[in-house]
């Protein structure tokens, strides 16, 4: 007996690293298929991309669903806002839909990979992405490559202050306002200190707590218990696939939680966005 076909979907801004990341689950998955949404409009150069858009969605999912009626895995990758991920969850019924998001910071996305560099017209569309909330969607779509770490906005009025953040694991901080200030997630709580002359000194508690992202990956954990049926019943039955699809099940709901916790993208400080008013001594 061997586990049914599942979904993956990989979500996030071009140059996220989101076809590598497919090919590799290929691997490791047995009889996986690769639909990714944007080869689909090759048959299609001549149109408009907003128009083409909705079209390559729907041969994805028509593609993929032939896929799974033949007893195959599939692995979708593309850059996708909440309706579509509502039509293509909706396109893969009756069979599992899981979702991983891969979200690197702005200047990772914004690098030249491999021989071909960047054109202008894609690192405008991966600012756009990124700005939009690609990389941090909405839906439940748990974060597998969250950057290890994020930005603390500043802001006085007046501005032209001094800021220094200290946090728990060492890191000292200073700038003049406004001011972005780059910590790891897992710095632990932070202390920031706003000053400027002829005003009081503002002081400010930062607390470390848990990325909402981080929660997505409860999504996954129905994988362990099916895939370590799979390996289980695939190790009685001598199937091979059975072992090798259940043993892939366990590591990609594994991969959720332990990348996130090693790379401390489980964690999120909060406020990280920080406006205060100065006031004036007496």
């Amino acid at each position: 007996m061997q586990c049914g076909p599942i979904v993956i979907l990989i979500n996030g801004p071009i140059n996220a690293g989101k076809s590598s990341v497919s090919k590799a689950l290929c691997r490791l998955l047995p009889r996986t298929a690769h639909v990714e949404v944007d080869a689909l409009r090759d048959f299609i150069q001549w149109m408009p991309l907003d128009e083409s858009i909705a079209l390559n969605l729907k041969n994805a999912g028509a593609v993929g669903g032939n896929f799974l009626a033949s007893g195959l895995n599939v692995v979708v990758s593309y850059p996708l806002n909440q309706e579509e991920y509502v039509y293509l969850s909706e396109q893969y019924r009756p069979f599992e839909v899981y979702c991983f998001t891969m979200s690197p910071r702005l200047e990772v996305l914004q690098r030249n990979r491999g021989g071909r560099p960047l054109t202008e017209w894609e690192r405008e569309r991966i600012s756009f992405q990124h700005q939009s909330g690609t990389a941090s969607p909405s839906f439940s779509c748990a974060t597998i490559v969250t950057d290890a770490h994020e930005n603390i906005e500043v802001s006085s009025s007046p501005s032209g202050a001094a800021a220094a953040l200290t946090c728990a694991d060492g890191t000292t901080l200073r700038n003049i306002t406004p001011a972005t200030m780059r910590i790891r997630r897992n710095a632990g709580d932070c202390t920031l200190e706003i000053a400027r002359d002829g005003f009081d000194q503002k002081t400010i508690s930062i607390t470390q707590g848990i990325n909402g992202a981080y929660w997505g990956n409860f999504g996954f954990v129905p994988l362990v218990p099916i895939g370590a049926y799979g390996v289980a019943v695939g190790t009685a039955d001598d199937e091979p696939g059975s072992v090798a699809l259940g043993a892939g099940m366990v590591v990609t709901a594994a991969a959720a939680f332990l990348i996130d916790y090693r790379t401390g993208a489980i964690h999120k400080h909060d406020p990280n966005r920080i406006e205060v008013s100065l006031t004036p001594k007496r």
